[in-house]
């Protein structure tokens, strides 16, 4: 069934590229009309997020073993457990109405010594271990409490279906937006018949991505079925923080949307075009060569020169995921009663933030140096983040970690230096492609028309490989840091530095744990012993002694200082 629908994609774009003459192809049909362009990128962008999680979950399967992927991604819905537990504890408490040696005494667990007959505490470590038989292996009970796990195969099935829908509508739009002036000049020989000709041109092609457009997002919600159902649930927890626990599924998922801009804003787009009437929307005219840009005539469609869209929707597009990871830090600071490591990663989306709503507001001055320092700095802290915190991946000596899952050393190396070049096409991407001016007169902000159409569709791909690459290490280190949890058939773990692996024996698994606790860490950076450490004599990070009152006025303190400086920024755009 893929290699069919393989097969049918290549001959899907070969028939596209076989419409194309001297002075047209696919590229010069997509340059005529920018909302169908924004529409085309923008699927194609989603498009390949799909195919990347078939790449990753097929990596993490394989490599690291099933029940860690269920157990970090697939974890109950919040409100269906009790999310102030662990996994194991979850799966304890529920077996105890069936165990006469355990009882529950306001919220904790106990157990009936065996000795002495005595109740005694059930220590967190214990917990931890109970949904794991005697060989290592998830308890079949515990995995039924699980959501179901959507498979690597099913996924790309996916990607697949959604590519060939893409692919049939670009022909369509390519072969509709076809102009061959031989073709006109033999059969279309009166001025009427060219005259249907451009009509036609004019009314099918954009209707064909807008059809498109449509279709998906029906499918994104219809039919309201247990999968989508539990994926807008999910969403949800991570557009609603910082309201509920964080586990490490939504704070990874966070990050994921953090790299999701250049998408978000061209559906942002469409969805408004959609709104307002589509008034403008089959105005081909005005879209070819770029007369929409630097253009004061009345002409223009109303969209392109909307102030709101650029103004308010589109820069909210860019800061919203940061600022909902911002709250989601914040949150586990709550919990944890810790400022450390919560509030540093916390900083990392406060710094973005400012650099892209600058970029954002003030494009004309991206070659302010102000700006290109603040630019530089947020995207080295955020590239060490990634190394010490989100991966523990070397130590204070400069040295790979000992302990990991995959084999090849080049492996971890590669993704640091190509996670390092292309952290700045995620701090690229937040900036806007077209700025309103003063003059409500649109402007490019990058190098032309270029730009827009090349550059950008690059940015927006190369920042979504980039975070695959990135969540291949993120996953393994929470795996290891929570539970090593190895593959069910041959467990391995690299110990040594000498490229040879302990395959002997079955290594006990340990549980994954789901909320945010000091268990788990969930979004998950706990650093290394000594870095930790000195963090908590540099930054004071225990809250504990602090009411929950004072907590939150700390943490609602950070919040307003993040929203301050964004406002600050957007009412000195000098745009009315």
């Amino acid at each position: 069934m893929v290699q069919q629908k393989v097969l049918s994609i290549i001959g899907l774009i070969f028939s596209i590229w076989l419409i194309r003459d001297d002075s047209f192809n696919v590229f010069s049909a997509i340059k005529q009309h920018e909302p169908s362009y924004r529409i085309f990128r923008s699927l194609l962008e989603v498009n390949l997020m799909l195919f990347c999680v078939a790449v990753s979950l097929s990596l993490w399967i394989n490599s690291i073993g099933r029940d860690a992927v269920r157990c970090l991604f697939h974890q109950p819905l919040f409100g269906q457990e009790d999310h102030s537990l662990s996994i194991g504890a979850q799966y304890h408490r529920g077996q105890q109405e069936e165990e006469d040696d355990h009882k529950k005494d306001n919220g904790t667990l106990y157990r009936r010594d065996e000795v002495g007959g005595d109740e005694a505490l059930l220590h967190d470590s214990e917990l931890l271990d109970a949904h794991f038989d005697e060989d290592g292996e998830v308890d079949p009970a515990f995995k039924d409490r699980l959501m179901p796990m959507v498979s690597p195969l099913e996924v790309t099935h996916v990607a697949l279906d959604m590519l060939l829908a893409i692919l049939v509508t670009l022909f369509f739009f390519t072969l509709s937006s076809c102009r061959d002036e031989q073709q006109e000049e033999e059969s279309l020989q009166s001025d009427t018949g060219k005259a249907f000709w451009d009509m036609y041109s004019q009314i099918a092609a954009p209707t064909f991505p807008l059809l498109l457009f449509l279709f998906f997002v029906y499918r994104a919600f219809f039919p309201w079925k247990d999968s989508r159902r539990t994926f807008w649930v999910v969403m949800s927890y991570t557009l609603n923080a910082p309201w509920f626990p964080v586990s490490f599924r939504d704070g990874f998922l966070g990050d994921v949307l953090t790299s999701s801009v250049r998408p978000l804003k061209d559906i942002a787009f469409t969805i408004f075009y959609i709104l307002f009437g589509l008034k403008g929307w089959w105005s081909t005219q005005e879209y070819r060569n770029f007369d929409f840009l630097d253009n004061a005539d009345t002409n223009v469609p109303a969209m392109e020169r909307s102030w709101i869209v650029h103004t308010v929707v589109l820069p909210m597009c860019s800061a919203s995921p940061l600022w909902w990871r911002f709250l989601q830090n914040l949150r586990q600071a709550y919990d944890e009663r810790q400022r450390w490591p919560y509030l540093g990663n916390a900083l990392k989306y406060f710094l973005a933030a400012q650099v892209a709503m600058f970029g954002v507001f003030h494009p004309e001055r991206k070659q302010n140096i102000v700006w290109l320092a603040c630019f530089v700095f947020a995207t080295l802290y955020q590239s060490w983040w990634d190394v010490y915190m989100d991966w523990n991946l070397v130590d204070d000596r400069g040295h790979l970690r000992t302990r990991r899952l995959y084999q090849s050393k080049a492996f971890y190396w590669t993704i640091a230096w190509v996670n390092f070049v292309l952290r700045f096409c995620w701090t690229l991407s937040f900036l806007p492609l077209h700025y309103l001016n003063s003059a409500g007169i649109l402007t490019g902000t990058l190098v032309g028309n270029f730009a827009s159409h090349i550059v950008a569709p690059v940015i927006g791909i190369a920042e979504i490989i980039r975070r695959t690459l990135w969540g291949f290490i993120r996953f393994e280190w929470e795996v290891i840091k929570t539970g090593e949890g190895l593959n069910e058939s041959d467990e391995k773990i690299f110990l040594e530095d000498d490229d040879t692996y302990s395959t002997t024996g079955k290594v006990e698994l340990q549980p994954m744990v789901v909320r945010a606790s000091r268990e788990n860490s969930s979004a998950g950076m706990e650093p290394f012993a000594t870095t930790r450490k000195r963090s908590k004599v540099l930054f004071f990070s225990d809250m504990s002694s602090m009411n929950s009152v004072q907590v939150t006025g700390e943490l609602a303190l950070y919040a307003t200082i993040f929203c301050f400086f964004c406002l600050v920024v957007a009412a000195h755009r000098g745009t009315y």
